[in-house]
């Protein structure tokens, strides 16, 4: 874990900053290895170009351990007040700095909901008074993202979000078996957008906005797969997010599909990395059971 102090002395002025944000059920002593392994599928994609990158960990157990639907819930709104401290480590960051925030499942609520509060939204009570005095460049990237279809429209719950962002990439799967039990966790959920993406209902109701969005769909490549080390696996994936870690080259929108060729094969991260990457950063405070 980074101290605050240390973080900002470990930032490079001007070059980007990519923030990953893990999913639920990931265990800390899981988030060292998560983070090397993704640190290297990422500069795999893009060597020439320079990069840093801070693996977010915020706390995912199960609380109930029986009952996962009640799990689901109780994780969903976890992650989104995380979101809150999500935002104040962006601010932390170099305003020169670019900064992409990568969100896999419930990590991907926890970057919606930063991105709401930063357009000056209000989660779980909180807002921020002048959020327009954040000055970063913002790109996204949703893996398998546990958030409502609709809750990007206007007026919905993180309504605020792509005001805060330049681009979107939404890397969906509809056959994703654990985004399947999605709706489950009450009565009258929304499906995930991570499963069937932005309907055009979704798109006409943004408006402009819509324009910010790409979605790619992987199911050919990952079958039912949701699990985070089937997408680092796929340099694939990675390419595909070289215009929103990078800032290079253009984001595009629309919808696109990536399926295997007949050379494709998964990669097996290498067990070695530098020292001084793939560090993990915690927030300090304690964060509450629900």
């Amino acid at each position: 874990m980074l101290r605050e102090a240390a973080f900002r002395q470990s930032l490079t002025p001007k070059v980007p900053v990519c923030v990953v944000v893990h999913g639920s059920f990931t265990e800390w002593n899981t988030v060292c290895e998560d983070a090397c392994m993704t640190y290297r599928w990422l500069r795999a994609a893009a060597p020439h170009l320079p990069m840093q990158m801070v693996f977010y960990s915020w706390p995912s157990q199960a609380s109930t351990v029986v009952l996962p639907p009640v799990d689901v819930g109780i994780l969903g709104t976890r992650a989104e007040f995380n979101g809150l401290y999500l935002s104040q480590l962006v601010q932390r960051i170099p305003g020169d700095c670019p900064v992409c925030l990568i969100g896999h499942s419930h990590g991907a609520r926890a970057v919606t909901s930063c991105l709401h509060v930063l357009a000056g939204g209000n989660v779980q009570g909180y807002r921020y008074p002048q959020p327009e005095a954040i000055p970063h460049r913002i790109r996204t990237v949703f893996m398998a993202a546990a958030v409502d279809h609709h809750w990007l429209l206007p007026g919905e719950r993180y309504g605020g979000a792509l005001n805060r962002t330049e681009a979107l990439l939404n890397v969906r799967n509809c056959r994703d078996w654990a985004l399947g039990f999605y709706e489950w966790r009450r009565p009258f959920a929304g499906n995930a957008v991570g499963r069937v993406g932005m309907r055009d209902e979704d798109r006409l109701r943004l408006g402009e906005s819509a324009r910010k969005i790409r979605e790619l769909d992987v199911s050919g490549l990952l079958g039912d797969e949701h699990l985070w080390p089937s997408y680092v696996r796929r340099p694939e994936i990675a390419n595909a997010t070289v215009p929103y870690v990078y800032f290079e080259g253009e984001t595009g929108n629309g919808t696109g599909t990536i399926m295997p060729s007949p050379s494709s094969q998964p990669t097996t991260p290498m067990d070695t990395l530098p020292n001084n990457v793939g560090a993990a950063y915690r927030p300090q405070s304690q964060m509450p059971a629900n």
